[in-house]
This record gives structure tokens, C-alpha cells and sequence, in this order.
């Protein structure tokens, strides 16, 4: 079978799956991911796929994830958090508590080593946007409460993000060179540095390149998709991380140009079929044989992340006493887990090999395990939330759009 005809019927198949899970009210992305992992374990596709997507995957998940960092970028310009500091705090304060009861519980149940339960810990930080939104549409949601999640989601991905890209050549030079820490600091740094001044001098390159969207002078779908693809072309050749070049240079061509809605209309063109295939390819590299290896860890990853997020929220809320987030409801709000975090697991299994293909299974099986009960939990809070029994208290809620 050749790879187009393969990717196609992938694309339809996936696409109707999708249509399938949203009318028994789970998120499409859940059937997308199970599509893959159906092909990748039943011996009639797991050969065929195998052969195939070898040659595929890392530019599909580089790709995808790439344009999604963007958008995510994109959407942080100055004035986009109405909520101010007290939201920020929130949003860094449960991230905190969610990624330190995950590290602990590797490191002093697993006796894993201090670099991959970073990483797997890191990995466990992101909520999914999509899926909030989507539920949030769905079930109608309105209030002040709705409106501080959607910001607190946004940047809780963006601090997973900072986490990720500062940790990661950290903890990969820690295994490469493990015996010489002035070479841990020295690779990491370069890396680090490097990434974000080719993440700066792209986002101002970009904002300028945009200019030429005006009166169609450049088709802004040929020019943003192109730019983009270059810029992760470079970062490559220079052995940058991507993931830190693209997401610095979505956040500095959003707040220095003025053409920020054509090019996000342009993405959105393309966004949803990478994503599709980014989640069949990672579904189908997640074997039962793989997760049988896993043992305990795909539990205590789940568990940990379950305690972390209801933690996080609770003490969060306490602790800056914002009458409108209820403690509980925030934790539970922030359960579904983010495509950004297959995309963690994806990067770590191919560039650590060994213990790559361990951070790999123990968190994909959670983001399936997320991906089944966070819209759920998440429909269940917000009705709970938005329309309370009569004898409950008042909620202070912001008027419709």
C-alpha cells in the first residue's frame, strides 16, 4: 500500500470515528488516537503501518506540533489576560503542585532516575485546550468561572511549555554526559540560548514577512505555512529545539504585527488534518506489549496527575480566595490531557531511545486514560458550576457574548 492512499483512508476513517465519539460525548481527538492504536496492535495493519509511517513520523509530529505552538504563541499578546496576576499565580501554582507530586512519586516510589521523572513529570503538567472548549461549547457554559478557565488553560500549556523546552536539554545532556556536568551546563545553555534568539529573529522576520498579505500581494496560506516549514527547516539544520524557536516566534510576531487573525485564519486551514494523522501515527507506536512493560507506572502516573491536578487547584484557589473559582472544580476542570503532552512523549521517545520508550508508554497511557474521563468530569463541574441547584449559593456570572 503506498503512503498516500494509507494517510487518505487514515483521514476518512479517523474523521467518522471522531463524528462517532462526539455524539456519545467524548472528545473527537479520543477516537483519532484509538484509530492509530487499533492499526498499530492487530497484526493484519501493525505490519503495513509499521513500514509505512517509519519514514513519516517525525516530520508529521514535528510539523503538527509545531503549528499548534504557534497558535498557542499567537494567542499571548499583552492584553490577553483580563484575569491579571492572581490567574497567572493560579495557573503557576497548581502546575507547580502537579509536577512535583509526579516527580516525587517516580523518584520515591519507582526509584526511577532524577532526569526521567522530570521529564515524565513535565509531561503531565499540560490541560487540553480543545477539549475545554469543546465542552465548554457544547454544554453552553457561560460565567465568570468559565471564562478564568479558559485563561488559566492557556497558560498552564504555556508554563508545560517552559518547563518542557528549559528541562529537556537538561535532562538529555544529564544521560549523554552524565559524568562531565560543565558539559551538562555547557550543551544545555547553548541550546537553550540559541533556540530562543532563532525563536526571536524569526517571530520579527515573520511580522515583517506579513506585511506582504496585504491586498493579497503573497497568499497568506502559501506565505504562513511556508514561513513556518522554513523556520523548523532552520531550526533543525542548526540543531535548535523546535519547540522553543516556533512557540517564542508565534509570541513575538502576535505582538508586533498587525496581520495576527489573517494568519491564524490561514493555519486553521491546514491545522485539523495535521493533527488528525499526528494522533493516528502516535496512537498506532503505542503497543500493548509496550504498556504491558510499563507495569505499575502507567497507574501511578495517572493516579499522581489525578491528585495533582484536584491538589493544585484547591490549594491555588485557597490561597489567592477568588470567590468565583470553587477549589475543587478547578482541579477537576483541569484533568483532560493536552495533544501537547503526546507531542513530549513523542519527542522524548525519539531523541532517548531507551528511556524514551518508557516516558512514552507511562504517559501516552494516561493521556488515553484523560482523554476518556476529562470531558466527562470536566461537562460534569461546569453544569454542576453554571447551573447550580436552587438551595446553592450565588455565582457571580458575566453576561452572554
Amino acid at each position: 500500500m503506498n503512503i498516500l492512499l494509507l494517510m487518505g483512508t487514515l483521514v476518512i476513517i479517523a474523521l467518522y470515528t471522531g463524528r462517532l465519539f462526539n455524539k456519545i460525548k467524548f472528545p473527537p481527538i479520543t477516537g483519532y488516537i484509538i484509530v492509530g492504536f487499533i492499526l498499530g496492535n492487530f497484526h493484519i495493519f501493525s505490519s503495513v503501518v509499521a513500514e509505512e509511517f517509519s519514514g513519516i513520523v517525525f516530520y508529521v509530529n514535528t510539523i503538527a506540533i509545531s503549528f499548534l505552538l504557534f497558535e498557542t504563541g499567537a494567542e499571548l499578546e499583552k492584553s490577553s489576560f483580563k484575569g491579571g496576576k492572581k490567574i497567572i499565580a493560579i495557573a503557576f501554582i497548581q502546575s507547580l503542585i502537579t509536577f512535583l507530586l509526579i516527580l516525587v512519586t517516580f523518584i520515591m516510589l519507582f526509584n526511577f532516575p532524577l532526569p526521567i521523572s522530570v521529564l515524565i513529570a513535565a509531561i503531565g503538567i499540560p490541560t487540553a485546550p480543545d477539549i475545554v472548549l469543546l465542552t465548554i461549547r457544547n454544554d453552553k457554559a457561560r460565567g465568570r468561572f468559565v471564562e478564568i478557565l479558559k485563561e488559566i488553560v492557556v497558560i498552564d500549556d504555556l508554563i508545560a511549555e517552559l518547563f518542557f523546552f528549559i528541562l529537556f536539554p537538561i535532562c538529555k545532556n544529564i544521560l549523554e554526559h552524565y559524568q562531565n556536568p560543565v558539559n551538562v551546563i555547557k550543551f544545555s545553555l547553548e541550546e537553550i540560548i540559541v533556540s530562543i534568539l532563532l525563536g526571536i529573529i524569526a517571530g520579527f522576520l515573520f511580522s515583517l514577512f506579513s506585511r506582504e498579505f496585504r491586498q493579497h500581494r503573497i497568499p497568506p496560506f502559501a506565505g504562513t505555512i511556508g514561513f513556518i516549514i522554513l523556520t523548523i527547516g532552520v531550526s533543525i539544520l542548526i540543531k535548535a529545539h523546535t519547540i522553543i524557536v516556533i512557540l517564542i516566534m508565534g509570541i513575538i510576531f502576535s505582538n508586533t504585527s498587525k496581520n495576527r487573525e489573517v494568519v491564524l485564519n490561514a493555519i486553521m486551514q491546514i491545522d485539523s488534518i495535521l493533527f488528525i494523522l499526528f494522533l493516528i501515527v502516535n496512537g498506532s507506536a503505542l503497543s500493548f506489549e509496550l504498556l504491558k512493560e510499563t507495569g505499575l507506572g502507567g497507574v501511578a502516573f495517572i493516579s499522581s496527575r489525578f491528585m495533582g491536578k484536584i491538589l493544585g487547584g484547591i490549594t491555588s484557589s485557597k490561597t489567592l480566595q477568588i470567590k468565583e473559582i470553587p477549589p475543587l472544580s478547578l482541579g477537576m476542570s483541569l484533568l483532560p490531557q493536552s495533544t501537547i503532552s503526546i507531542y513530549f512523549a513523542s519527542h522524548a521517545k525519539e531523541l532517548l531511545l531507551t528511556e524514551g520508550e518508557t516516558i512514552f508508554a507511562i504517559t501516552m497511557s494516561g493521556v488515553i486514560f484523560f482523554e476518556i474521563l476529562g470531558a466527562p468530569l470536566l461537562s460534569w463541574t461546569l453544569r454542576r458550576k453554571t447551573h447550580p441547584p436552587a438551595t446553592g449559593g450565588k455565582i457571580a456570572t458575566s453576561s452572554p457574548s
